[in-house]
């Protein structure tokens, strides 16, 4: 008999049996998991998400905690196959007995950890994931929520933005086997075709690494010279991409989303200076940064020895906060009442900018940054919300 087997067997007998309990009069620590690829291709982002929520549990527990009791924060690497993200996750809610769920730097491990935390009915903040479809239950659960902005919002701000400083014809390159590339390419597209603009062409690839032969043979018999290049993919062949579009004979600007916030591209060849653009969800500097983004910087540091390597470690600890707030709200863990209480959160201060969501949206409202790649690295150029967003 397969393990699988066995695990989802054990998950329907202790469901009926009621393991998962919202005492709050317990004095013991209140488990919640904070579930991350710690070691594979989103590495990049979720390391310092992780953090970012660590951070968040040692500030919420020195303040008293929630419910007058700790937080124990049970960080965990599931890796990346789906079959272990459900294997890991159940472990969780069946063996640790974590009555909360936050994590995940993107919307495919989302979706493969989401129906094992939903059958618990558990609350789960996703700490980047970026498909609103997922908390709005097209895609996802009921009991599901993003401390992210949408792929509709910053796939808008880039369009906005793009049309206005850079042209009206550009040209997509994506990859097409993942959630977020797919859905930002497309509202992308939706938006900046709404303002005007033209599409010269739009190319997608698999693969890792990505076959661009057959894209550049493409690119390289256009009649028009597009006036930018909107790239969307995962973090782990972005660099390569850039090298790849330029060795197709395009040289002007590249504008990303936020899969761009990493080390490789802020340390793009000095050629690139002023070329690179990508949406992030916070530019975290110590000199142009409000007080509380400064005090999350040198925490970090004195924690992990680094600053923090991207804005998604700012992303984990909104998460973690964000569900202690809407638990006190709610004065319960449960997770219907849980989502009621994010439904009705306005202008919460976060590091990431203020966030408002709205019944039956479990999305937040929330400004987008544009990163420019500059000569000392990056360098932010606008924050904006969209001016209109596509339709999820």
């Amino acid at each position: 008999m397969k393990k699988g087997f066995l695990i989802s067997t054990f998950m329907v007998l202790v469901i009926g049996c009621s393991v998962i309990s919202h005492n709050l009069e317990s004095s013991e620590p209140i488990k919640i998991a904070a579930v991350f690829d710690l070691k594979k291709r989103l590495s990049v982002l979720d390391i310092p998400a992780s953090r970012g929520a660590i951070i968040a549990s040692e500030e919420i527990n020195s303040s008293g905690g929630l419910f007058n009791r700790d937080i124990q924060l049970i960080v965990r690497d599931t890796g990346s196959s789906v079959n272990k993200i459900r294997q890991k996750i159940e472990q969780l809610i069946y063996m640790d007995k974590v009555q909360a769920f936050v994590g995940y730097s993107d919307t495919n491990y989302v979706l493969a950890a989401n129906p094992p935390i939903q059958a618990a009915r558990l609350p789960f903040i996703s700490i980047g994931a970026t498909s609103p479809r997922i908390s709005g239950g097209l895609d996802g659960g009921e009991t599901l929520a993003l401390a992210a902005f949408g792929d509709n919002a910053q796939a808008a701000v880039a369009a906005e933005y793009a049309f206005s400083q850079f042209g009206s014809k550009a040209i997509i390159v994506f990859e097409n086997n993942k959630d977020y590339p797919i859905l930002f390419s497309r509202y992308f597209k939706k938006r900046f075709e709404e303002l005007g603009g033209q599409i010269l062409g739009s190319y997608y690839f698999v693969g890792n690494p990505p076959a661009f032969a057959p894209i550049a043979r493409q690119i390289k018999k256009l009649k028009v010279a597009p006036d930018f290049v909107l790239l969307a993919s995962m973090p782990v062949n972005a660099n390569m991409l850039i090298r790849q579009i330029r060795l197709a004979g395009l040289h002007g600007p590249i504008i990303g989303g936020d899969s761009m916030d990493i080390a490789e591209i802020h340390k793009v060849n000095p050629l690139e200076v002023g070329q690179i653009y990508y949406t992030s969800h916070a530019f975290l500097s110590r000199e142009n940064g409000s007080d509380k983004i400064k005090s999350f910087i040198q925490k970090y540091k004195d924690r992990f020895g680094t600053e923090p390597e991207n804005s998604f470690a700012a992303l984990g600890y909104d998460a973690l906060m964000l569900l202690v707030e809407a638990a006190r709200r709610a004065e319960s863990l449960e997770a219907d009442k849980l989502m009621a209480a994010i439904e009705n959160i306005r202008n919460f201060e976060s590091l990431t900018g203020a966030m408002t969501y709205a019944r039956g949206r479990r999305t937040p409202f929330k400004p987008v940054s544009i990163i420019r790649i500059g000569s000392s690295g990056p360098e932010l150029v606008d924050e904006r919300m969209p001016e209109k967003m596509p339709i999820p």
